[in-house]
Order: C-alpha cells, then sequence, then structure tokens
C-alpha cells in the first residue's frame, strides 16, 4: 500500500492531485501562488475600465460646453443682424419717401422756433425787470421830534406826542429812528409848531427833510406814471394850510391812482397802498393831522423803490 496519500485541490474549478511528496507540493505551491496573483490582478481590472470611462465623460462635456457656445454665438448673430437690416431698411425708406424727410425737419425747426421764442421772451421780460428810471428828489420842512435807537424807544416818545394831540411818523434811517411831525413848505411854518410844542413840555426843531435823486431798476411801463408823483405831491403840501385847497387834492390823486398799469411789479406794493392810503383820508376829509402822516408815510415809501 503506497504511503502517499493524495491531496485533492480545487483552484479555479480545476482539480490539481497533490501529494505528500515535497517537491510536488514546493511546485504546486508555486503554481498556486501564481495562479492566485493571476486572480488578483485580473480583479483590479475594473479599476483601469473606470479610468478610461472618466476620460470619456470629460471629452463628452467638453464637446457639450463648445456646442452650447456655437449655438449662443449663432443666436447673437441672428440678433444683431436683425437689428442692422432694420436700420438699413428705415434708412431706405426714408431715403424713398421725401415727406417722412420733410416732416422731421419741419419738427426740428419747430422746436428751434419754439426755444428761440422763449429765450427771446425771457430777455424782453428782464429788460423790463432790469429798466433803470429816475427817483425824483423830494425835500419840505419838517419837525423832528427825536431820533431814537429802536423802534420801541420811538413807539414810546410818539405815544406821548398822540397824547398831546400830535400825531408822528417814523422813519427808519442808518442813523436810527426819527419821529417827524407835520410837513410845510417853509421853515417859519415849521418854527410855529415847535414854539406850541414847547408849550406843552415837548421838544422839536424844525428842519430840512429830503431824499435824494436815484436810480432804481423797475418796470419801463411804470417810469412815466412814477413821474408825476413828485409834481402831486409838491403840490398838496402846498395846499397844507388850506382844507378846501387841501381836500380838492383828492379828484388829481384819484385820477393818477387810476392811470397806474394794470401790471405793477411787487416792489411798488407798499407805495400804491400808501397813495391809496393818502386818497381816502382826502375823500374822507379826515384831520390834517392824519394827512400829514399819510403823506410822510407815501414819500417814505417812494423813496425805498
Amino acid at each position: 500500500m503506497d504511503n502517499k496519500k493524495k491531496v485533492i485541490v480545487k483552484l479555479n474549478n480545476r482539480t490539481l492531485n497533490k501529494s505528500n511528496d515535497s517537491d510536488e507540493t514546493d511546485a504546486s505551491s508555486q503554481k498556486w501562488f501564481h495562479e492566485q496573483a493571476a486572480s488578483i490582478d485580473s480583479q483590479e481590472e475594473p479599476d483601469i475600465y473606470e479610468r478610461r470611462e472618466s476620460t470619456y465623460t470629460n471629452v463628452a462635456n467638453k464637446k457639450n460646453n463648445q456646442l452650447k457656445l456655437t449655438i449662443l454665438t449663432v443666436i447673437v448673430a441672428i440678433i444683431v443682424g436683425i437689428s442692422f437690416g432694420f436700420i438699413v431698411l428705415k434708412m431706405f425708406v426714408e431715403m424713398k419717401d421725401p415727406s417722412i424727410n420733410a416732416t422731421n425737419q419741419q419738427l426740428t425747426e419747430t422746436e428751434v422756433s419754439s426755444d428761440q421764442a422763449e429765450e427771446k421772451s425771457g430777455q424782453t421780460t428782464n429788460d423790463e425787470i432790469q429798466q433803470t428810471i429816475t427817483i425824483n428828489a423830494m425835500s419840505a420842512y419838517v419837525v423832528q421830534a427825536g431820533v431814537f435807537s429802536t423802534a420801541a424807544q420811538a413807539d414810546e416818545w410818539k405815544k406821548k406826542l398822540s397824547d398831546a394831540g400830535y400825531q408822528a411818523f417814523s422813519w427808519n434811517t442808518d442813523e436810527g429812528v426819527r419821529l417827524f411831525t407835520n410837513l410845510f413848505t417853509t421853515e417859519s411854518e415849521a418854527d410855529q409848531l415847535v414854539t406850541a410844542m414847547s408849550e406843552k413840555g415837548l421838544e422839536g426843531y424844525a428842519r430840512e427833510w429830503g431824499t435824494e435823486e436815484r436810480e432804481a431798476s423797475i418796470n419801463a411801463n411804470v417810469e412815466e406814471w412814477l413821474g408825476e408823483f413828485s409834481s402831486l405831491w409838491n403840490t398838496t403840501i402846498t395846499s397844507i394850510t388850506d382844507e378846501q385847497a387841501l381836500y380838492k387834492e383828492a379828484e388829481a390823486w384819484k385820477a393818477w391812482l387810476e392811470s397806474a398799469p394794470k401790471e405793477s411789479p411787487d416792489s411798488l406794493h407798499s407805495f400804491n397802498k400808501s397813495a391809496q392810503n393818502l386818497l381816502v383820508a382826502l375823500e374822507e376829509k379826515q384831520a390834517v393831522a392824519t394827512i400829514h402822516i399819510n403823506l410822510f408815510e407815501v414819500w417814505y415809501y417812494y423813496s425805498q423803490l
């Protein structure tokens, strides 16, 4: 009976007969290791396949990006081509139809004419506003009751004069607020009032008060009308001591006010209002002392124009 025992080994579904002989065992073992190594190498094949598949995917993505870029370029080219076509078509139609060019030219000329008209209108308005006219010099004899640093002080003294039967007008100057009472054409008439005031314990002195001639920028349409003011005012001052002659001046003032330009600048508002107050005082035959104050007022606002 053979002492060597056979050993049956299956490798990859193949039967190998092995004996206990050491040589055979060594040879068989080496062969078995080679086959195992081959088997292990065969199992790593999917890694190689996966790497090839990844390379293929990158190539496909690159082709897709190129395709998208090509499509986008074509779309942009189509849009630009259509826009250019519309421009060329419009130019062709305008060249072929003269009426369109004539209409466009007419619209342009109309816009230019409108702009020129507005500019000319603005220049005319500015010329009227900037028209320089002469404010006449005026003067009269007055009784000055005092000069005060503030309007409050002047008002306090004005009340004392009123309580004594005299009305005063506050005239603002660079030196302060001056209180004037009554207007006269001669200094002697003013002196008589100073004497009467001193008998009542009131101070005052006669003096000539005047405003100088100067230039003012006012609308040209009021120049002639304003030029008549100084002569009308002087005539009224001459009549101040004769009540019958004084009240007849109402007709002259009324006619002058009615001849005023309809569109007067805002700078004449206070002046016009003071002239209206004087007319009312004359028509209603108010006290002569009140008319004195009205004459002071209209004179003051005339000098401020």
